[in-house]
């Protein structure tokens, strides 16, 4: 990671414990501080209440991300819809068909990137972690 010119890092780990030992690695290393951003995906930071203070002010300088999906917008509305409609072709039997948050980040994940400008040129995405 060193040898890399982009100072971006997202962390997007399964555990808060993993994440931590990346982001403490990291800072073992001289990758945190100026120039250097880190960002914690919301599979952390709906962590955070946990870690001891001790720990905490190891991870100062993380920036958090929390999800958020506007549930009245017609937008969410429409493939709430969808979803209770395919899901009751499949399992006509399930009484539950919400979409849970996963199909919801699912859906935004897909919907962002086929809205996605594709025309830039490699040389301007020199880093995806």
């Amino acid at each position: 990671m060193i040898g890399f010119k982009c100072r971006v890092f997202v962390i997007h780990s399964t555990t808060l414990e993993s994440g931590y030992r990346l982001y403490k690695n990291a800072k073992k290393l001289n990758m945190t501080g100026d120039g250097f951003v880190w960002i914690a995906t919301n599979i952390i930071t709906d962590l955070f209440h946990s870690v001891s203070p001790k720990n905490m002010s190891l991870m100062q300088g993380i920036i958090g991300t929390k999800t958020y999906f506007q549930e009245n917008s017609i937008e969410f509305q429409n493939s709430r819809k969808r979803f209770r409609s395919q899901y009751k072709n499949i399992y006509p039997d399930e009484e539950y068909n919400e979409p849970r948050i996963f199909a919801s980040h699912a859906y935004d994940a897909i919907r962002r990137i086929s809205a996605a400008d594709f025309s830039r040129s490699r040389a301007e995405f020199q880093c995806v972690i």
